[in-house]
């Protein structure tokens, strides 16, 4: 409806300009800057309009996910990083295990060495 009202409002102005000819009324009303800014206004408006009419839909309902699909998908992603953080902290455990069992062994000496206790992640 703005629009409407803008283009009434810019062809008031290009009639109100006392000019000997029509072509002089509107070089008149180009050489203010905020004419040619509301001129380019006016046409993006109705550019953008008619490309949103002749595109297809913007929404692509195979895209479309619910709160909960986007809440399970999260939920899965977290799980994946646990998983990967949870076998790189047993691979880590397992080198440190064999750095303690040579450790142990220090000059032909048996060190004990508390045993490491295992969680289950489940």
């Amino acid at each position: 409806m703005w629009v409407i009202t803008l283009v009434c409002e810019e062809l008031r102005q290009l009639f109100v300009i006392r000019a000997p000819s029509a072509r002089n009324a509107v070089a008149i009303y180009f050489k203010s800057y905020w004419n040619k800014l509301d001129v380019v206004a006016i046409i993006l408006f109705f550019v953008g309009k008619k490309r949103k009419l002749l595109d297809e839909p913007d929404l692509d309902e195979e895209r479309v996910q619910s709160l909960q699909e986007n809440i399970l998908n999260r939920i899965r992603r977290l799980e994946n990083h646990m998983r990967l953080i949870s076998n790189q902290q047993a691979i880590m455990c397992d080198y440190l295990e064999h750095l303690m069992d040579d450790s142990k062994t220090n000059n032909d000496k048996r060190i004990k060495l508390p045993e490491r206790h295992l969680l289950d992640p489940e």
